[in-house]
C-alpha cells in the first residue's frame, strides 16, 4: 500500500503525458510477465496429464525456469515484470483511473499485494539463485490463519471471495465486451474473432481453477481441517479425477496456456487509463 501511495504521490508532480506513459509502461511489461508465467503453469498441467511431471502453481513455474539456460535472468526478468504488475494493480485500485466500482478497486488490491510477494520472490530467485516456496503452501497459511481469533470464519470467508472471483472470472469470459478492453481494429475481423474466443477459453479456465481453489479452502475452514486447503498447482491437479481426469487435466492445462496468451496479448493492446 505504501508503493501504491508512494507511485500516486509521484504522479502528482508529473504532466499528464508522463503519468499515462509510466503506467503504460508499468501495466504492459506486468501483463507480459504474468502471460509468460501463465503459459509455463499451461505446459506444467499438460506435462502433468501425460505423465511426464506435476502441475504447478507461479513459483513452481520461476523454478522450472531457474534451471534452463539463462533462466535466473529470464526469472530477473518476469520477476520485475510481476512487480510492475502489481504497482499497476495497486495504483488501479487506490487512483481508479478506469472508474471501476469499490469491490473491484479491492480486488486490485488484493491482486497486486500477491503479485508484489511474487515479484520480490522472482527477483530473490534471480539474485540468490535460490529455490522458490515449491509445493502446496495452503495448508501451512490456512493453519497459520486458524490459529487466530475468529481463523476459521476468516478462512471460510476466503474460501467463499475465491470461489466467488472464479465465478465472476466465468461470467467475464461469457459475457465481457473485449472490445472495449483490447484496441484490435488494426486486426483483420477473422484474427479479431479468433482472439476473442481464445481469451474467453483462458479466462473460463482460470475461473474454474480459481473455483476449485475456493471450494478447498471453503472445506478447510468447514471441517476445521487446514491439510484440506489446496493452492494453484494443487487445485490444477484435483482436476485429474476418475474417469475424465486426463482429458479435463488436459482441457484446464490448454486453457491455461490461452490465458497466458491473452494476458501477452493485453501486453500489447490492452486500452489503459491513468
Amino acid at each position: 500500500m505504501q508503493k501504491a501511495g508512494a507511485l500516486v504521490a509521484l504522479s502528482a508532480g508529473m504532466s499528464d503525458r508522463q503519468v499515462n506513459r509510466a503506467v503504460q509502461g508499468f501495466a504492459r511489461f506486468g501483463y507480459a510477465a504474468k502471460g509468460v508465467v501463465y503459459l509455463v503453469i499451461g505446459v506444467l498441467a499438460l506435462s502433468a496429464a501425460l505423465g511426464s511431471g506435476r502441475t504447478g502453481d507461479s513459483h513452481e513455474a520461476m523454478n522450472v525456469l531457474r534451471d534452463k539456460p539463462f533462466g535466473k535472468l529470464i526469472i530477473g526478468i518476469i520477476g520485475a515484470g510481476l512487480f510492475a504488475y502489481a504497482l499497476w494493480r495497486l495504483y488501479s485500485g487506490i487512483a481508479n483511473p478506469e472508474g471501476d466500482s469499490f469491490g473491484a478497486r479491492l480486488g486490485y488490491v488484493g491482486t497486486g499485494l500477491i503479485n508484489l510477494g511474487l515479484g520480490v520472490e522472482g527477483l530473490r530467485i534471480a539474485l540468490l539463485n535460490s529455490a522458490g516456496n515449491g509445493g502446496n503452501q495452503a495448508p501451512h497459511w490456512t493453519a497459520e490463519a486458524m490459529s487466530k481469533p475468529m481463523g476459521r470464519w476468516l478462512v471460510i470467508g476466503a474460501g467463499i471471495g475465491i470461489a466467488a472471483y472464479g465465478v465472476w472470472q466465468l461470467t467475464r469470459a461469457a459475457r465481457s465486451k473485449l472490445d472495449d478492453q483490447l484496441r484490435l481494429g488494426e486486426l483483420e475481423p477473422h484474427t479479431r474473432n479468433l482472439v476473442h474466443r481464445l481469451a474467453r477459453v483462458g479466462l473460463a479456465a482460470r475461473g474454474l481453477v480459481f473455483g476449485m481453489i475456493g471450494w478447498f479452502v471453503l472445506k478447510a475452514g468447514l471441517e476445521h481441517d487446514p491439510s484440506k486447503a489446496r493452492d494453484l498447482g494443487a487445485s490444477i491437479e484435483a482436476f485429474r479425477t476418475p474417469p475424465f481426469g486426463i482429458w479435463l487435466l488436459v482441457s484446464v492445462g490448454g486453457g491455461l496456456l490461452l490465458y497466458g496468451f491473452y494476458n501477452l496479448v493485453r501486453a500489447r493492446y490492452r486500452v489503459i487509463h491513468a
